[in-house]
């Protein structure tokens, strides 16, 4: 299999747009789950998604690791499915490419079977460094579609209607929302009022109820193009960030 290095940044970029399919990979660890996520473009258009959550038996302790890992491996059997013989993949953590490569040693069994996963896939690889938290928008993207998988597996339900959101009103603050709570009624539900700026956004609702615990609604929202921005925020805060607040 032949592996080919350019890292996105620097002069030979140019090369990358003579490549047909481009895919991002990342991994993400929230709580007690790892999830992995993946971009497809071809031609600069995306034309697939994949996450979902690393079985508990791979990850063994070696948490975002994992879902990068397994991120890539998802990649190169949708290739193989697809029939597809050359991709670029790109990624943020070292090792996805220097265990591919041989540049380093595979010390562990997750990246022994992974290398040799790699090496035998028959597909050639060019390897893109991306830098994270560089604004990125696919690598972003990817790294939102672990998290959405890392906790799409079952989670414990929250059953404190008040301190949940209490929580979330702090999360929202540190976010750049200001959030006043309008009431809690009858312990099952709550309504907070949301603001951007001087701007009215309208109300989030959340209830307790007792088949699902404690959901939120978004329906009283005056504008709908923050529906998706106030759902990711409630999943980040209630799988990932809640316990920095509360205690």
């Amino acid at each position: 299999m032949d592996t080919h290095r350019y890292h996105s940044g620097h002069s030979n970029l140019w090369f990358l747009g003579l490549m047909e399919y481009h895919i991002y990979v990342d991994g993400s660890k929230l709580k007690d789950s790892v999830g992995y996520g993946v971009v497809i473009l071809k031609d600069g258009e995306v034309i697939e998604e994949l996450y979902g959550t690393v079985p508990d038996e791979l990850v063994q302790g070696t948490e975002q690791l994992a879902g990068e890992i397994f991120a890539v491996k998802k990649a190169i059997e949708w290739c193989q499915r697809k029939g597809i013989d050359e991709v670029s993949i790109f990624y943020d953590y070292n090792g996805i490419e220097k265990w591919a490569v041989g540049d380093w040693k595979t010390n562990i069994p997750l990246t022994k079977e992974y290398a040799e996963f790699v090496r035998k896939s028959g597909i050639k690889i060019n390897w893109n460094k991306v830098d994270s938290h560089t604004k990125n928008i696919w690598n972003d993207r990817a790294d939102q579609l672990a998290k959405m998988g890392s906790i799409s597996s079952e989670k414990p339900i929250p059953t404190d209607l008040q301190k949940e959101v209490e929580g979330f009103i702090k999360f929202l603050q540190l976010n750049n929302y200001k959030a006043n709570l309008k009431g809690i009624y009858n312990s099952s539900s709550a309504k907070i009022q949301v603001f951007k700026g001087e701007t009215d956004l309208g109300h989030i609702n959340i209830y307790l109820t007792k088949k699902e615990g404690i959901v939120l609604r978004l329906h009283e929202l005056k504008d709908k193009s923050y529906e998706s921005i106030f759902d990711s925020l409630w999943k980040d805060y209630l799988y990932g960030e809640k316990q920095l607040l509360l205690f």
